[in-house]
């Protein structure tokens, strides 16, 4: 795991200088701690899924995992199995704990298109990457 970046990202968020600019580096992070973390594996147990990530304006991104491998990836996905879109604000509150994904849903901030439920496992696996950036 790519340490530098690992620091880099926890100390945006304890100085809560983390911003919608950072999600690219967080995905990535995301995706390292994905395919180190024990926890993280077990979640995926099974899942072989493509996430497509929207930022409004701002990136698109999508995350293959497959075998318990996490595989970022920038552009469009030729077929997702679920796409999370968000506003830049959204995204970064969200990915980093500060907003409640289903509260983002049921508000509109956060959209939903594919199945819902593997969506929701997503937020399993942010309080992981939480849990790891508090280390």
């Amino acid at each position: 795991m790519d340490e530098a970046l690992l620091n880099t990202i926890r100390e945006k968020l304890l100085e809560e200088t983390f911003t919608a600019g950072d999600i690219p580096e967080y995905l990535q992070l995301f995706c390292e701690i994905g395919n180190a973390e024990e926890d993280m594996q077990e979640e995926v147990e099974g899942w072989n899924k493509t996430m497509q990530v929207v930022v409004t304006d701002q990136c698109e991104y999508y995350i293959q995992i497959s075998d318990g491998t996490f595989t970022l990836n920038e552009g469009k996905a030729d077929a997702a199995d679920f796409t999370l879109t968000m506003k830049p604000d959204d995204a970064a509150r969200i990915l980093t704990g500060q907003k409640d994904p289903k509260l983002a849903y049921f508000t509109g901030a956060l959209k939903i298109d594919g199945n819902i439920n593997d969506a929701i496992r997503i937020e399993s696996m942010i309080e992981i990457i939480l849990d790891e950036l508090e280390d």
